[in-house]
């Protein structure tokens, strides 16, 4: 499955959490995410899960829109 994120943004309460990531993943890629403690990789994967939904920006799985609860 391909993964494609599009100009993702995330707040919380004010705080810019994720600003402006974009990346493709290709099916069957390894992808690591690493960084600081608090810098997004948690929150950046449950928009790929579909557990949140991004402030602005668009994820798409095999080119059909993620979205998240609702």
């Amino acid at each position: 499955m391909k993964l494609s994120f599009n100009n993702i943004e995330k707040r919380f309460s004010g705080l810019h959490v994720i600003d402006n990531f974009s990346q493709e993943i290709e099916d069957g890629k390894l992808v690591a995410l690493v960084g600081p403690s608090g810098c997004g990789k948690s929150t950046l994967l449950h928009i790929a899960a579909g557990l949140e939904t991004p402030s602005a920006g668009s994820m798409l799985a095999d080119g059909r829109p993620v979205r998240g609860p609702n």
